[in-house]
């Protein structure tokens, strides 16, 4: 589809120097994508409201319909953005927030509270001209910006709803993981460590960033992670076509982007774990990690986590580790604050 015509917000007098417009599709919002990059560099996004992830999102969602409004100002330079998709569940349709559908941290691209509401007002206008008004679920948003309150302003009917803070681990005066740990964490690390040794079983954690090697290990970190799921008695994302294609297409494009790092854990040469991460400058984001069963007497999960935690604590450029979502805090291996969050939320009008 091809993006609509850029409209004057005439009928905002706070923000007469901005105009807006609607993109529709994947291939639009790629025909933007250095532009939209620039811009999430300049906001400070994180990962997963930068445009290697959105793009990724929004080419692999086949059964969701990506769009975006766009603001610029007098000289058409993009100051602010918002991509979004479509997506419907039997009558009814909700628009969310692209990349956050695992609860991943969002972001409303901008750095200017004025341009945010415009943004708001626009995409109020675009859910509003139908005849069938979706749902709007944008989040996890920051609570307490400027930006996500002037966007919510701007979005008629919308209100700000506490949502589940994000874990994090904010570094203090230790240097070593084991300070952030509880008692009972540090217990279960130890045992762990002493087992190892015990049954003279050789570890070793390694991280790396090379994309070959990366891309190598795929079929193996697809492996690792659909089994442990199932291991839990529960379905893996990964035995859905779509999700399993979303999975991959953003390690790739994380990869290609040269922003992914993989540290593994071998148990005797054996893989035995595996996380994801982004050094996203001060903060290293945790995406995901997973073990093999096989070596669970080890607790190799907890030994990986632990040495991503000192990975962090070892570079002093890094101040945070990020868990990435709130789902089961009680489970992580330590966490010592949450960054609050909030969803912006407009229940629609049903057909008329």
């Amino acid at each position: 589809m091809t993006p609509t015509a850029p409209s004057q917000a005439t009928d905002a007098p706070w923000a007469p120097a901005l105009a807006t417009e609607e993109l529709h599709g994947h291939e639009s919002i790629t025909a933007v994508g250095v532009e939209l990059a620039d811009l999430a560099e300049r906001c400070g996004s994180p990962t997963t409201a930068q445009v290697t992830w959105l793009l990724a999102t929004t080419g692999a969602m086949h059964d969701q319909q990506p769009w975006a409004v766009l603001a610029r100002d007098h000289a058409g330079a993009l100051v602010g953005a918002v991509v979004m998709l479509d997506r419907a569940e039997g009558l009814q349709e909700t628009v969310t927030l692209a990349g956050t559908d695992d609860g991943q941290r969002g972001a409303i691209l901008t750095d200017c509270d004025t341009v945010a509401r415009a943004l708001g007002h626009a995409v109020s206008r675009a859910v509003c001209g139908g005849r069938r008004r979706p749902d709007v679920e944008l989040g996890p948003l920051p609570a307490d910006s400027p930006i996500v309150e002037a966007f919510a302003r701007g979005l008629h009917g919308s209100a700000q709803v506490n949502a589940d803070g994000i874990p994090v681990i904010r570094r203090a005066d230790a240097v070593d993981v084991e300070a952030y740990l509880s008692h009972g964490m540090r217990r279960t690390v130890r045992k762990a460590t002493n087992r190892l040794e015990r049954d003279h079983q050789t570890g070793r954690i390694e991280f790396t960033a090379d994309a070959a090697q990366i891309i190598n290990l795929l079929p193996q970190l697809e492996e690792c992670h659909r089994n442990r799921d199932h291991m839990h008695g529960r379905t893996s994302d990964l035995d859905d076509d779509q999700q399993r294609r979303l999975w991959q297409h953003r390690i790739h494009a994380l990869v290609r982007a040269g922003k992914l790092e993989l540290a593994t854990l071998h148990i005797n040469q054996a893989f035995a774990a595996y996380a994801l991460g982004v050094v996203d400058g001060p903060v290293y984001r945790l995406l995901e990690g997973r073990f093999d069963t096989e070596w669970a007497r080890y607790s190799p999960g907890r030994l990986l986590e632990a040495a991503v935690v000192q990975r962090m604590l070892d570079d002093p450029a890094l101040t945070t580790l990020d868990w990435m979502t709130a789902v089961a805090p009680e489970a992580l291996l330590a966490t010592n604050d949450a960054d609050p969050m909030v969803v912006v939320r407009r229940t629609g009008d049903r057909a008329r």
